[in-house]
């Protein structure tokens, strides 16, 4: 699941699908680093969370090209 400008997916249909299917989340929080549904951080409702710092992101580390 994606979550985009710090507004999260629709978690609870997403994390209800996968549960009875059987198919594991992987979270892309690159664009919601910092923000929390129900009081938990996106990016930590899956088996996995995705978090970037590229130029474009809310906290960035800059890129710089040699």
């Amino acid at each position: 699941m994606v979550h985009l400008y710090g507004n999260s997916a629709r978690i609870n249909e997403i994390i209800s699908i996968s549960k009875k299917y059987y198919i594991p989340v992987i979270e892309d929080a690159a664009e919601a680093l910092g923000s929390e549904f129900c009081g938990k951080k996106l990016g930590t409702f899956g088996v996995m969370g995705i978090l970037s710092f590229n130029g474009n992101k809310i906290i960035t580390t800059s890129g710089v090209v040699p």
